[in-house]
Formats: structure tokens, sequence, C-alpha cells
């Protein structure tokens, strides 16, 4: 295989197969506590790694952020100053690193196949879930029909009606008079104009027979 097409495919490759080059090997100490034989596992965030090597070598800290699109991780801790003063994270490549901690979701344990001790699953239970992702404790209640919700609306609204107050209710009793006083005067000024309009073709009329 030429060069060119081996780096093509490496920088061309989509972001579920780029997980793979974030592989990054457990140590010793780590493999005989959690009885796996695997060597190397993909990192997340919240894993506690160790560096290896580079001139951050020996520090350890847990992974704040996994960037797949660059197959580079941020380590709490190692940062650099940047010419306005701020911190900022250096990335990391994972076979400089070493995981010495795991963190366990449910998940997790059941594609490595880790049997918990008892004491690890009671601090597991007791602690309560932080994210979306994790498994929840309490449980949905079912939902009510849509009848009784048409039922809680109505009462609802006739409970504002016998809440509201008599003045409003005054005031908009009188609203509606004025309005239709208005309207009947309206009425009644409209008749008289046709009246006097007969009345005159009437005359005009009369005038016209007579000359």
């Amino acid at each position: 295989m030429k060069v060119r097409t081996s780096r093509k495919k490496y920088y061309s490759k989509p972001l579920h197969l780029r997980k793979h080059d974030l592989n990054v090997h457990l140590s010793k100490e780590l493999r005989n506590e959690l009885n796996l034989k695997k060597r190397s596992v993909v990192v997340k965030k919240g894993d506690k790694v160790r560096i290896l090597r580079g001139s951050y070598k020996g520090r350890e800290g847990k992974v704040v952020r996994v960037s797949y699109k660059t197959r580079k991780i941020f380590i709490e801790g190692v940062t650099y100053q940047n010419s306005r003063g701020i911190d900022k994270p250096i990335p990391i490549e994972p076979s400089n690193a070493l995981i010495i901690e795991l963190k366990l979701d449910d998940y997790r344990r059941k594609k490595l196949g880790i049997e918990l001790k008892p004491s690890q699953e009671k601090a597991l239970t007791s602690a309560q879930p932080t994210k979306r992702n994790e498994v929840r404790s309490e449980i949905k209640e079912p939902r009510e029909p849509k009848k009784e919700k048409q039922t809680q609306k109505q009462e609802k609204q006739t409970q504002k009606n016998q809440t509201q107050k008599p003045e409003a209710k005054q005031i908009k009793t009188t609203k509606q008079a004025t309005k239709q006083q208005k309207a009947k005067e309206e009425k009644k000024g409209e008749e008289n104009k046709e009246r006097g309009d007969k009345g005159e073709k009437k005359e005009s009329k009369e005038k016209g027979e007579k000359s």
C-alpha cells in the first residue's frame, strides 16, 4: 500500500471507526483487580490516567475531554498559559498514557464482563445519577387518560370563574350595556334617515304632478 493511500484512509476515517485509535493500555494492577484479559480499552471521560512519555511524564489526572476528530485526550491539570494568561488544555496522544482507574457504567461493565463485589455494588446504588445517559432509579408515573385531563381543565376554569372579583363582573356588564345602547341609537338614526328620504321623495313627486 502506498503512503498516500494509507494517509488518506487515516484522515478520512469516519468518527465511529476513529474510536479504535483511542485505545489506551490498562495498568497491571487494574487488570488483576478486575480480572480482565484485555490489555487496552477505549478511553472515556472520567477515567484516571497516567502520562508515560513527554515533558509531562509521571503526571496523573482524570480525562476531561476526548476528541474523536483529532484523536487526542485532554487531562485535568495538564495545561499551558496563552498570551492573555488563560489556562488552556494540552492535547495528549492516547498511546502516551496508561489507565489507572476506570469509570464503570452499567454498559461498560456488561461489555467488559466485570463482576463487582457487594461493597462496590452498594456504593454504586447509593450514588445518585447525574447524567441523562446514566440509569435513573426513579420510576415514571403512568400517563393519565385524555378524558381525565379534560375534566381537570374544566374544573380549573370553573374555579377561575368563581374566584373572579365581583367588580370585574360589574365592569363587564356595564361595558356590554353601553355597547347595546350605542347599537340601538345607531339603528334609530338609520331608521330616521330612511323616513326623511322617503318624505322628500313623496314631496318631489307631488310637485312634479302639480306642474
